[in-house]
């Protein structure tokens, strides 16, 4: 794998030098940030977009997902990072969410209805009048305009980019998601469960079986999540894996929420279950820039490795996969003491490594 390497700087600016402009642009009224380079006028920009879900221009992570336990607003300090290394930056809400603070009560939409009834197209209109807006700029390098996509954002710049390849000179993903999302709210509800605790942490001789004794520091949680476990007597009795896949993608309510998804008005025309991305971005002619954490739980390390393994397959030496150890979707690590990947999951905040590798690769712009 061709490694991308960065020189970590130890750049401590007050966030007060950064100025933040917020407006609403284009016809669905979209909230945006612009934030302006450090020290720079004219200067490239990068587009944030953000993940599945209601998400304004901050991308708000719920305390619930953090491993601070406060509301984080992701792309804060992400924008701030990217700031030092002399770009602008314009983070795009979705039509019809509100730009929120954390903590605040502020209704979380301006238009619920529209959110409600977005479709893929308009996410890719929407970035196309986030652009025409930056055209309308004097300060902005129209020849250095890069995409920044956080899961599911990184589907929605890689389309555009597709799309409209001389609007864009690169792109930066962040948890790529490559494998249809079918498949990822399959592997969420169903295998990665089976892949992060049953293997992992039961089956300590990967013999493919569990028994009552290898399960014995589990067991409640197992009586939880798999209702055939109370009914096992045995301690001997050999339990195989195959079992308990079964048990989940035959659960009532893990086949509702799959059916929820299935409906989801934004992944219909083909979205949810469309071909996977490999191929589409590999003929991309634009820099590609991936990074992964290693704990990735939402979308997986090894979608980005495969990835790789495809751009060189298309002799595209412009694709960098960087793998970080130790964090999840959110570049993260999971929340202590246990630090659990599966049952500590965080996502959020970005951590203060990964954001001067942000910053210096703004710096190569």
């Amino acid at each position: 794998m061709k490694l991308f390497l960065l020189t970590i700087l130890s750049l401590s600016i007050p966030m007060s030098l950064f100025a933040d402009t917020i407006l609403p642009i284009g016809k669905y009224k979209s909230r945006v940030i612009f934030s302006k380079a450090l020290s720079k006028n004219f200067a490239p920009v990068v587009i944030l977009l953000p993940g599945s879900g209601a998400h304004g221009p901050q991308e708000l992570i719920p305390a619930s997902m953090t491993l601070t336990n406060r509301d984080e607003p992701l792309f804060n300090k992400l924008r701030y990072a990217l700031n030092q290394g002399g770009v602008h930056t314009l983070a795009l809400g979705k039509p019809g969410v509100e730009y929120v603070k954390a903590g605040s009560n502020t209704e979380k939409f301006y238009d619920k209805e529209m959110f409600k009834n977005l479709r893929w197209e308009d996410l890719l209109q929407n970035l196309n009048e986030a652009v025409n807006y930056l055209e309308t700029r004097e300060d902005v390098d129209l020849n250095s305009i890069y995409l920044l996509g956080h899961s599911e954002g990184t589907k929605v710049a890689v389309d555009y980019a597709t799309a409209n390849p001389s609007r864009i000179k690169g792109l930066i993903l962040l948890g790529y998601s490559a494998e249809n999302l079918k498949n990822t709210v399959e592997w969420q509800l169903i295998d990665r469960q089976i892949d992060y605790w049953i293997k992992p942490d039961i089956d300590i001789n990967n013999d493919g079986f569990i028994t009552k004794v290898e399960a014995k520091d589990w067991d409640e949680y197992l009586n939880i999540t798999f209702p055939f476990w109370k009914n096992i007597i045995n301690e001997e009795e050999k339990i195989p894996l195959a079992r308990f896949r079964e048990s989940l993608a035959s659960d009532p309510s893990i086949q509702k929420e799959i059916k929820k998804y299935e409906e989801y008005l934004l992944w219909s025309d083909g979205v949810y279950s469309g071909e996977p991305y490999y191929e589409k971005l590999a003929k991309l002619t634009q820099d590609v820039w991936i990074y992964t954490g290693e704990l990735d739980l939402q979308t997986r390390a090894s979608e980005s490795l495969k990835q790789k393994n495809v751009c060189d397959e298309y002799n595209k030496s412009n694709c960098y996969v960087t793998i970080i150890e130790g964090v999840g979707h959110g570049f993260s690590s999971p929340r202590p003491p246990r630090k659990h990947p599966l049952f500590d999951i965080t996502v959020g905040p970005f951590s203060n490594d990964f954001l001067k590798m942000m910053t210096n690769l703004a710096l190569q712009f």
